[in-house]
C-alpha cells in the first residue's frame, strides 16, 4: 500500500497484477491499472512495490515476476521495464528522476525515468559479496544509492559512478 505524499489516493496491488487507487475520504476507486496482462505474470505471484513518486504525479508499481511500470497521474504507463530476474525491491530516487530496483539475484539496478536507460550497480556475485536484503534506497543529497546486505554490511554506491564503500559492523 501506499499514500500520494499529498494524502489524496491511497494505492495497493493485487494478485491479478492489477493496481488499484482510491480517494481514502471517501473511498471512491480512482483506477484500475493493469500491471500485466500477461497470464504467465497474473497467475504467479503478486506485486512486490506500488509506491507514489516524491511529488505524487507518478506511480511505481513493481512484480515479483520482475517487472517494473510506472504511470502518470492519468493512469498511462509512460515505462515498462524489465529485470533480469525476480524483484526483491524497488524504489523512486528522492528527485523522482530515477527508479532503483533489487532482484532476487542480488543486482542493484537504477533505471533513468525519463529514457529507461538502466545502470547495473551490482551484478549476480560481484565481488563475491553476501545476499542483499531486499532493502536499498537514496541518500538525502541524491547522490549515493545504499544497499544492506543480510550480513549487515551497508553498502554505499555513487550514483554516478557506481564506485561502491562497504561499512561493516565491528564487534569487539
Amino acid at each position: 500500500m501506499a499514500w500520494a505524499p499529498d494524502g489524496t489516493r491511497v494505492a495497493g496491488g493485487t494478485w491479478e497484477a492489477e493496481v488499484l487507487v482510491w480517494d481514502p475520504r471517501t473511498g471512491e476507486l480512482l483506477q484500475e491499472l493493469i500491471h500485466s496482462d500477461q497470464p504467465t505474470v497474473q497467475q504467479a505471484g503478486f506485486m512486490e512495490v506500488v509506491e507514489f513518486s516524491p511529488d505524487g504525479g507518478h506511480l511505481l508499481s513493481g512484480h515479483e515476476t520482475g517487472s517494473l511500470v510506472i504511470w502518470d497521474a492519468a493512469g498511462n504507463a509512460t515505462l515498462r521495464l524489465e529485470l533480469p530476474d525476480f524483484l526483491a525491491g524497488a524504489g523512486w530516487s528522492l528527485d523522482g528522476g530515477h527508479v532503483w530496483a533489487v532482484t532476487h539475484d542480488d543486482q542493484l539496478l537504477l533505471f533513468d525515468v525519463a529514457t529507461g536507460a538502466r545502470t547495473t550497480l551490482r551484478r549476480p556475485q560481484q565481488f563475491d559479496l553476501p545476499d542483499f536484503q531486499a532493502s536499498a534506497g537514496w541518500s538525502l543529497d541524491g547522490n549515493h544509492v545504499w544497499a544492506l546486505t543480510q550480513d549487515s554490511q551497508l553498502l554505499l554506491f555513487d550514483a554516478a559512478t557506481g564506485a561502491r564503500t562497504t561499512l561493516r559492523r565491528s564487534r569487539p
